[in-house]
């Protein structure tokens, strides 16, 4: 029996008001919860049931919200394709993670159908016109309750082939989907209400799990500009919340001054850093023209961790990664791989929790 619930709490709250833009589109929210109900039926109609994968080669775009939330409601996994991979490479991510659809973007759809013919998937569908007309022949009812659905992100591949990263953490129920997202937001520090924006590409880990604060309470509007235009939209949609990584932020500081005076960002009040270690003279540098609104995240696409670092933490402390969170217990090991003891005066940032990561001195 059909349990109809709405997983975007605003649907009901605010089904007018804007979830979702990008320079062409708007989304609201009722048209968000619509939109992400058809594609979770359209993933049943086409044999991707809970459990199964698909996979996604796209760019930054507005259809990756629905998707991501549909695929969360049909209890099935997604998986995130890096646009810049080859033909090949793409053919053995669909090959390893056994994906049953193929949903490309048109601009991409010749290297897409290249990959599928590869491996023999003939389940493709192509972000446009043709997306737009089968997501409307599908039904708008939400599905049974049951599962959530979740992304199959593959690690970088630097030491070998890419990997598909399980993870327990992403277990729960469909309409449980807005609730178990925004405990993500907690966890980070994000004190996010309204407009927040995606920098980087949605492939990105990062990118993703940021956004997964939107469900509850923010609007999201992903771009890919320089940074000029990054601060231009900033300072004209009053965004309050971003995810960043340290290359972006040095191309923000090698602005002019000038330049760099022209865009007010004092809407900002979330700055979601990581994906690399961040010298320390750019976070002070950051942190004093954007305020203590920067949080570092330590961890990694595996589930190890992850540390947080707020801004106050981290002037306190310059350098520091940031304290264990509450499932984390943190070890630093000399060479002999035994376990050194915490500072005087320092035993609480070792707590001793429940979970053990290795951190290199």
């Amino acid at each position: 029996m059909l349990q109809p619930f709405d997983v975007l709490p605003r649907t009901t709250a605010e089904p007018d008001a804007e979830a979702i833009w990008t320079d062409d589109r708007t989304l609201s929210w009722a048209e968000l919860e619509e939109r992400s109900r058809r594609f979770a039926q359209g993933l049943r109609s086409v044999g991707v049931d809970a459990g199964d994968h698909w996979a996604l080669l796209a760019r930054n775009r507005f259809e990756w919200a629905e998707l991501s939330i549909g695929n969360g409601r049909a209890g099935a996994r997604s998986v995130p394709l890096n646009w810049h991979l080859t033909a090949r490479e793409i053919a053995e991510l669909l090959e390893d993670s056994g994906s049953k659809l193929l949903v490309v973007a048109d601009e991409l759809a010749d290297v897409g159908r290249a990959a599928a013919a590869i491996v023999g998937l003939d389940q493709i569908l192509v972000l446009g016109d043709d997306y737009e007309a089968w997501l409307m022949r599908q039904s708008s009812d939400p599905l049974e309750d049951g599962p959530l659905g979740s992304p199959l992100q593959y690690t970088g591949g630097t030491t070998g082939r890419s990997k598909g990263v399980i993870r327990s953490d992403q277990a729960g129920r469909a309409s449980s989907l807005a609730e178990t997202y925004s405990r993500w937001g907690t966890l980070t520090d994000a004190r996010v209400s309204r407009c927040c924006c995606a920098p980087r590409r949605t492939t990105h880990s990062v990118v993703r799990c940021s956004a997964r604060r939107s469900p509850e309470a923010a609007r999201w509007r992903s771009w890919m500009r320089g940074s000029r235009a990054n601060l231009a939209v900033i300072a004209e949609r009053q965004v309050v919340g971003t995810a960043m990584v340290p290359t972006q932020f040095i191309r923000l500081l090698k602005l002019e001054e000038s330049i760099r005076n022209r865009f007010d960002v004092s809407s900002l009040r979330w700055v979601l850093h990581t994906a690399a270690p961040c010298p320390k003279w750019v976070k002070q540098a950051m942190i004093e023209w954007f305020g203590p609104v920067i949080t570092e995240l330590y961890g990694s696409s595996e589930g190890v961790g992850p540390v947080i670092a707020t801004a106050p933490e981290w002037l306190e402390r310059p350098g520091t990664v940031g304290r264990a969170t509450a499932v984390l217990e943190l070890s630093i090991l000399d060479d002999d791989g035994d376990d050194l003891p915490a500072r005087r005066g320092r035993d609480d940032l070792c707590p001793p929790h429940r979970r053990r990561a290795v951190v290199p001195r």
